[in-house]
This record gives C-alpha cells, structure tokens and sequence, in this order.
C-alpha cells in the first residue's frame, strides 16, 4: 500500500509548459532512461501521474511512485507504491487509482483540459519545417478545447514519437516516399522491442508488426496532410504513393461467453457490476458511457442519445426492453444533468479507475482473464448478430461509418449461419 505521501513544490508557471512525457509501459524504453534524483513521470490524467525512480547506483529500475496535484494550487502530494520489480505496470496504475481515489478531496478535478502532450523539437540547419514540427501541429490541433472527446489520446501521442524516431529530423520539402519506404522496411525487421510470446506463430509475429507499423504509417499521413492543408509544403505526392502494408489487419476477436460473464459480474464490485451492464445493454465504448447524462435517455423513444466522443459525431442507439429498464432504473431521482452510469459515490468513472477494477476482477478467475471493457462491445455486437440483426443495423447501433469496420473487427460472418442463408435463398430460385 501506498506510503504516507509528502508535500512537494512546485513553480507556479509550471502548468503552462508542456509534457514531455514518459511510456512506463514500454519496457525498452525503461531500459533506456538514465539514473536521476527525481522520478520520472507518466501523466494516467488531470493532475495524475504515475512515476519511476532509477538506482543511482546500479541504473535499474527501483520504486513505482504516484504523484497528485492539489486544488489549492500550492504543490503536490506523493506517495510510494512499491518496487518495479514486485508490481507490473498494471498493478502500479491499479494501486495509484486507488490512492488518487482516497485523495481526491484535496486534488484537482479530473474533469477539464489537460496539458498538451509534444514531442521534443529537433532544430534544423536551416530552421526548416521537420516531420517533427508536422506531429507536434497534429497533435496540438486536437488537443485545443472543444475538440471531440478529451484532446489526442496517449496511445496517438506514443506511436507520434516512434515515428519521430526516425524521420523527426527530416524537413518537409526533403522528404521522399522513399524514405518512408525505408523507414517501413527497416522497422519491419528489427526484431520487437518486448520479449515475444513464444506461443505465437512467426507469421502471427509479422501480422501484428504490419499492423503496428500500418497505425504509426496512418498518423504520419494524418500530420502530413495537415502540414499540407497549412501550406507548410507544396506537393503531398510524394507520402500518397506509400502504400500500407497488405494483410495486417487482426481477425475479429471472440465474444465473452455468457458464463465468463456472470463470473466476471460476481467478480466486480458493485459499481463496476454496472457499468458492465450498461455496456452489454448499449455497445457503447467506456468514454460514451462515462460521459452519458441523465437527459440523455429519451422516454418518448426510448432511445439513448449518445453524445459525440472519440472523434465520432453522436449517434443514437435503440434500446432493447431490458436495456431501457436498467438504464431507467439508474436514472430513477436523479437530475437531468447528473452522470447516467456514475460511480457510488456519485462521481464520473474515469478510465483509471474503471481499468483498476476491471483488471482486478478479471484476474481473479481463469475464465475471465484477459477481458477488457472494448470486449463487452463486441459481445454485444456478436449477441445482436445472432438475433439476426442485419450488418447495416449493426454498424448503425455501434456508429461505424463503414460496414467493413462492422464486418471485420467486430461480427465477422458466421459460416453456418452464411451457409444457412445462402441455402434457403437458393431453395426458392
């Protein structure tokens, strides 16, 4: 458990620099920071961070640390968690939940605008336009206030400084499709930065490498064609005959079986037990149910308005009889503006949290490991499906733009079930 915490100063203009920031769960990366006095620092939310101290003397990593910023203004709180090497990163981040939890009278909101995650700047001979200037665009441009959902995420600004890694330096005008060729040819082989799962398949290996390298490829497009609709280059051919690589995409993922569902529910707290449910009821992603109000469950149609969040424009999503019964109970006493799928005591889930809760839950039954809350999506996906759902309808609850998303990620296509309608459709020709 967590040490009595101390206070700790910092400058007032503190606030207004931007974060340079850490991935704790990056192993290779843990392996490459440098002995220092003070921790370094992993921003989990607003005023929350998760630290990690270096020996001095042996360079290894030592202790896990949580670090919380007071309302008053005045400094912050730290506590110890443990050492690296008995708690994981996902025991840190559950651990350092927990405190910001019991802290959270004394702290900041979590709710609000963070600060801007940037990639540090690589200065040119010339003081010309780099790829890195180009990320740093992308990624300030969808942390200004009233962007959808809550600015870029930590996952777009991770693979935005992987790609920094090799072509950071590079200005604008001198880039070439042949050096993105490159950079894609030589990060396919390199061998992976984490230990392999050796029960994977060496094909199984280089599918999830192409995928990876696809989604960091997908970001550096998106940053490059900003910094052309900015005018900060002339010609965007030269990214554009890139082509992704063929193949990578994952099979669908398997649903939650109902039994590993009821294990995972007698698991869960009370609260979370709710949550759960309301994802089973909904298909909604963890950032749409957390940010749900009260006013958005509409009685006349029974219908849930789901605001616009992960870049997605809202949708509204129809309500089996169950599901308006549970999500109506919920609502029962309570203000239009308070929060649909709240905690117990009141206060809006946040990721961290929720993560804490479900991992600790999930673990703690073979059946139920490895489950994530996107998971309760696709069985949700999946259950509607096999009620015969068509694909079209399917998308249009989950508020895909493109059935090929549906099809792929989510429902797949049953081969019995296909064969079953391509028979019956024959039988009356």
């Amino acid at each position: 458990m967590p040490r009595p915490a101390k206070m700790i100063r910092h400058p007032a203009n503190r606030a207004s620099k931007p974060v340079i920031a850490v991935d704790l769960a990056d192993s290779c990366e843990i392996a490459s920071l440098r002995p220092r006095q003070e921790p370094y620092w992993m921003v989990l939310g607003r005023g929350r961070a998760l630290g990690l101290s270096i020996c001095p003397q042996t360079g290894r990593p030592a202790r896990w640390h949580a670090r919380l910023r007071l309302k008053d203004g005045r400094g912050y709180r730290k506590a110890r968690l443990g050492a690296h090497g008995f708690l994981s990163f996902e025991d840190a981040c559950w651990l350092a939940g927990r405190w910001f939890d019991k802290n959270a009278g004394i702290a900041i909101a979590e709710e609000g605008p963070g600060q801007p995650l940037r990639l540090p700047e690589v200065p040119s001979a010339d003081g010309a336009y780099t790829v890195v200037d180009a990320l740093n665009d992308y990624l300030c441009r969808h942390a200004l206030p009233g962007a959808p959902s809550e600015g870029v995420s930590r996952n777009e600004f991770n693979i935005a400084r992987r790609v920094a890694r090799h072509l950071g330096a590079v200005p604008l005008r001198d880039l070439k499709a042949a050096d993105i060729e490159r950079w894609l040819s030589t990060a396919l082989a390199e061998p992976p930065q984490a230990t392999p799962n050796e029960a994977l398949h060496p094909l199984e290996r280089v599918r999830r490498r192409k995928a990876t390298l696809n989604r960091q490829f997908a970001l550096l497009r998106a940053a490059l064609s900003l910094a052309f609709v900015n005018r900060k280059i002339d010609s965007d051919s030269e990214w554009r005959r890139v082509r992704y690589f063929r193949n990578a995409q994952a099979p669908a993922p398997r649903p939650v079986s109902p039994e590993a569902i009821e294990v995972l529910r007698d698991n869960a707290p009370m609260e979370l037990r709710r949550l759960i449910d309301a994802a089973l009821h909904t298909g909604c992603r963890f950032g749409e149910l957390s940010n749900l109000r009260c006013r958005d469950l509409v009685a006349a149609t029974r219908k849930l308005d789901v605001p616009p969040a992960k870049r997605s424009p809202g949708r509204t999503v129809v309500l089996s009889d169950a599901g308006w019964r549970f999500l109506e109970l919920l609502r029962t006493g309570r203000a239009g503006d308070d929060w649909l799928v709240r905690r117990a005591d009141g206060r809006q889930w946040t990721r961290t949290t929720m993560w804490g809760q479900l991992y600790a839950a999930a673990q703690s039954d073979g059946r139920t490991r490895g489950i994530s809350f996107h998971t309760l999506r696709h069985t949700y996906a999946t259950r509607i499906r096999d009620a015969g759902m068509p694909l079209h309808l399917i998308a249009r609850q989950l508020g895909h733009k493109w059935l090929r998303t549906t099809e792929h990620y989510y429902v797949g296509v049953d081969r019995e079930i296909a064969d079953d309608a391509i028979r019956k459709v024959l039988s009356e020709i």
